[in-house]
């Protein structure tokens, strides 16, 4: 799946559309972006996958980053950055919605 990105889109924005048809393959390109443009506050979530959110969580984890997640109309922020071994749980429950 191919998404047009249109010019004057912010970073963020771009990792937030991206979120959404990220696959296995194109993880390690997405943890590059994520680390290069987030460092802290409100990340869409709405219709990511579930590589895409274990992505994220990631690069919280290693960087100490702290980020609010929106999914829908609902804010929710981890108490702390699961432990790398319990990322795909973790990104599984999101995704899932029971967190």
């Amino acid at each position: 799946m191919e998404i047009e990105l249109q010019q004057g889109i912010s970073e963020r924005k771009r990792i937030e559309i991206l979120g959404r048809v990220v696959d296995s393959r194109g993880q390690k390109r997405f943890k590059d972006m994520i680390r290069e443009s987030i460092r802290h506050g409100v990340v869409d979530i709405t219709q990511w996958t579930t590589e895409a959110i274990e992505a994220l969580l990631m690069v919280c984890t290693d960087y100490g980053v702290v980020v609010t997640l929106k999914r829908d109309c609902r804010y929710f922020m981890l108490a702390s950055n699961p432990a790398t071994s319990d990322i795909p749980i973790v990104a599984k429950a999101i995704f899932d919605g029971i967190i």
